[in-house]
């Protein structure tokens, strides 16, 4: 039982790893499949905007497309994927047992996971233009709840500079 709870795990952090290093919404990663994988790179028609995305895989990505690519699963789906909502259930338990404070986890859902790519993305001063590439965010504009994030993030660098 105890093996089984632990690989269950293991499974939703892999997927969640997987949102957060590849932008991909979680609808996009219930219709992955290895086909979908063109040598560095995955290559797929979004669900919601039926635009068509080519986003290099990663070490992250890569790393947990390999971990599954020998397992049996419908359709040659790349990832074990479940429902939505098992996945948003299993990530507030996992986040609770984590020790966030009980806001945080109960907000948390797979979009976070979406959301932190594009976060880390801009602190890392990946071109916006760039990210919406990966993203498929219509434009620039789009982007904007992200980028008052990362400009956060700026204010807070720029102090640094008073330590100087």
């Amino acid at each position: 039982m105890q093996h089984r709870r632990k690989e269950r795990h293991e499974k939703i952090r892999d997927l969640f790893i997987f949102c957060c290093f590849s932008s991909l919404r979680w609808s996009d990663v219930c219709q992955l499949t290895r086909a979908h994988i063109d040598g560095d790179a995955i290559v797929l028609i979004q669900k919601k905007t039926a635009q068509t995305v080519r986003i290099e895989l990663n070490k992250y990505t890569r790393t947990i497309l390999e971990k599954y690519e020998d397992a049996h699963m419908p359709g040659e789906l790349a990832l074990p994927v479940m429902s939505n909502q098992k996945m948003n259930d299993a990530l507030k338990i996992l986040f609770k047992q984590a020790g966030l404070d009980k806001p945080l986890y109960e907000r948390v859902t797979t979009h976070v996971g979406r959301k932190t790519f594009v976060v880390i993305g801009l602190s890392n001063d990946i071109s916006p233009y760039t990210i919406t590439q990966w993203t498929g965010h219509s434009s620039l504009a789009a982007m904007k709840p992200y980028m008052a994030i990362a400009d956060k993030e700026k204010k807070n660098a720029m102090k640094k500079f008073d330590e100087v």
